[in-house]
């Protein structure tokens, strides 16, 4: 298959607000763009364009999809709801403490859950602080003697339909909790004796001589499938798939990435991972894709096809969907609107996203545990896809978490320092994006479990470090909060008081205005395309200026005024 000339056409704007470039659905657009299209190739690896692949069959291939959360009132922001208290035990702002008058073990216990029975389950307590260690006891016994400070985890099998989580603090323990979570990991799986979900990875105790399986409906074709191999520290684990027989494709004996090519014919489904009765390990990162090009191609130069543009563009409209930002102070980040945790605001420090100083610090305080603030519950509808974004910039700390409690304890970490996303749950879509000078839109999307909606925001100093020691002057800056029932965050809509809706019909303008240039990179610029796709005619005008030169010089002797024949040629040379 000879192939010339392909790639993929990108355009890219430099000195415009790249989020006044993404147009909602049927919005449009009256940018006027102008100036020479030039293309410029950048080379790409052939294996770009070898044996294409087709969609990712294997759902949970990295085991760690989580389900909904099953704990009701886990952050404690509803007060002691859904939870049995014991001597000693009282919550109050989101944190459930213990305060050492109790004379013998207390527990402080969770209304009962439905679970269903051989699933397993991802069990998550918090703790802020803690004289002695808590343990954490369920319906079967202990599950741990030793809570620490930090984020606790743990992978339990359910062996009934119900289910009760109970931390317990001894005689005179003295500390405090937040976020105890529940929820079910493993689901796509089929997991035989002797398996579990662990870490993200399908755990193998070598028990049992049994099989961890997926139903996958493969169509008559060539597949590949990928799977890793980790912590094997005895047996084996062999890979069959019904072709449609029950067929060994491969045995895996030692740690490392996997890759094997298999026919199937039609009604051939299934993917079994069997561990030998001796096997201890785990497996991750499980693939399986048809093969849509069996044969190489010949391709020798490929590459993408890229158009940059600089300069500015002209001043433009640009029209968006209807919004509301549910939030009603969206900047005012010290009003009583935003509940405040282990932390404070100071107001107007530095210049923000919109050109004012009237960006806020926010700062921990000295506190050992969590430093955040919250937002008031707003309605939202169940089912509908909910946008939770702010604007923040890096101070003395680089990491902020973004999450939602009420909607279904949804979160992710963004790093300022690099610009990039950290650690998330499952069932959101996080995202970052450059706004120039150190200032980043951070959001998080997913669907809503509930009737209210609440946007949370941390402090952390790290991934996955929400809870530490603070020293009362660190923090970072904050500007533009947002809340919306929207797929993404969509342009930034101020509040002063009240929700605010920004209609179809309105619009935000973009204050640069310039001449619009393409320029080509790495190639002759004699081969610039105009934009109709029509080559461009670059024509040398030295051969008729020369012989004008020539002519004019051999006559200036005859011109009465010999200078200003001389300040012709002159100019005429300069072209």
């Amino acid at each position: 298959m000879a192939v010339t000339n392909t790639g993929i056409v990108e355009r890219t704007i430099v000195g415009v607000n790249e989020s006044d470039l993404f147009l909602d659905s049927e919005a449009t657009s009256v940018t006027t763009n102008t100036g020479i299209v030039e293309r410029s190739i950048v080379g790409v690896h052939d294996a770009n364009f070898v044996r294409p692949l087709g969609d990712e069959l294997i759902t949970d291939g990295g085991f760690d999809a989580e389900g909904v959360q099953l704990i009701t009132n886990g952050d404690f922001s509803n007060g002691a709801a859904n939870w049995n208290l014991g001597a000693g035990w009282s919550i109050d702002g989101g944190i459930a403490t213990i305060d050492g008058t109790q004379t013998s073990s207390s527990q402080l216990g969770s209304s009962v859950i439905s679970v269903i029975s051989g699933r397993n389950y991802k069990v998550v307590v918090n703790v802020i602080s803690t004289s002695s260690g808590f343990r954490l006891y369920d319906d079967s016994g202990v599950i741990s003697y030793g809570l620490s400070v930090g984020e606790n985890v743990f992978y339990i099998t359910a062996t009934s339909s119900s289910y009760q989580l109970s931390p317990l603090g001894l005689s005179g323990t003295t500390g405090s909790i937040d976020n105890v979570s529940v929820k079910e990991v493993g689901q796509d799986w089929s997991l035989g004796t002797g398996w579990g979900i662990g870490d993200g990875k399908a755990v193998s105790d070598g028990s049992e001589n049994k099989a961890i399986s997926q139903n996958v409906s493969f169509n008559p074709s060539t597949l590949k499938i990928n799977f890793e191999v980790s912590d094997l520290t005895q047996g084996s684990v062999r890979l069959f798939v019904n072709k449609p027989a029950f067929t060994q494709v491969l045995q895996a004996t030692s740690n490392g990435s996997y890759e094997a090519t298999v026919s199937v014919s039609s009604g051939a489904n299934n993917m079994y991972f069997y561990s030998t009765s001796s096997f201890i390990g785990s497996i991750d990162n499980v693939s399986v894709k048809e093969m849509l090009v069996t044969r190489e191609s010949t391709t020798t130069n490929t590459g993408i096809v890229e158009r940059a543009i600089t300069g500015l563009n002209e001043s433009v409209a640009f029209r968006q969907d209807t919004r509301t930002n549910l939030i009603t102070q969206s900047e005012a980040f010290d009003n009583a609107y935003y509940a405040k945790i282990r932390s404070t605001i100071s107001t107007d420090q530095i210049v923000s996203p919109d050109g004012t100083q009237n960006a806020d610090k926010f700062i921990e305080d000295s506190a050992l545990g969590t430093k955040l603030l919250w937002t008031q519950d707003e309605v939202v509808s169940i089912g509908n896809v909910i946008t939770w974004s702010v604007f923040a910039k890096k101070g003395e700390r680089d990491w902020v978490l973004l999450k939602d409690t009420n909607a279904g304890n949804f979160s992710g970490y963004f790093d300022l320092e690099n610009g990039v996303v950290g650690s998330t749950t499952s069932l959101d879509s996080s995202k970052i994006e450059d706004l120039g000078s150190g200032w980043y839109r951070c959001s998080i999307t997913y669907t809503s479990t509930t009737t209210t909606a609440r946007g949370r925001l941390y402090l952390a100093d790290a991934n996955n470090g929400e809870s530490y020691q603070g020293n009362e002057t660190s923090g970072l800056y904050i500007y533009g909060a947002q809340l919306e029932q929207s797929s993404y965050a969509t342009s930034y809509i101020p509040t002063s008081g009240t929700a605010v809706t920004v209609d179809s019909n309105s619009t935000s303008v973009v204050n640069n205005t310039g001449i619009v240039e393409r320029p080509v990179t790495g190639v002759n610029a004699s081969d610039a395309l105009f934009p109709d796709n029509t080559d461009s005619t670059i024509v040398n005008i030295s051969d008729t200026i020369i012989p004008l030169l020539t002519a004019l010089e051999a006559r200036a002797t005859t011109f009465e005024n010999r200078e200003g024949t001389q300040n012709i040629l002159i100019n005429l040379q300069k072209c």
